[in-house]
């Protein structure tokens, strides 16, 4: 992961309480699915946040999400996650 880029709030949470211990960056379109290492590729994420995209993508990835599963997770987690998995299958056309 990117040490380049510093975030310091958590751009897909609203509000926190208590504050974050940490921010991540976290890549939209992965780069390790060919996503590039650019600053308009990166969000500042809590931990939380991160882990919850990560997971979401990665069902989205293993063919789908029941909605059911989908809608535990926040709007803008769900909305990241989402546009992660275009650009990977669009990568792949």
């Amino acid at each position: 992961m990117t040490t380049k880029y510093h975030k310091t709030v958590c751009e897909i949470h609203n509000s926190h309480y208590p504050k974050p211990h940490r921010i991540d960056v976290h890549h939209i379109w992965p780069t390790g699915e060919g996503g590039p290492d650019v600053p308009s590729n990166v969000l500042g994420v809590c931990q939380t946040g991160h882990t919850n995209i990560h997971e979401l993508l990665e069902l989205y990835l293993d063919g789908g999400v029941l909605w059911e599963i989908e809608r535990t997770y926040g709007a803008n987690e769900r909305k990241y996650a989402k546009l992660g998995y275009e650009r990977i299958s669009n990568q792949k056309l």
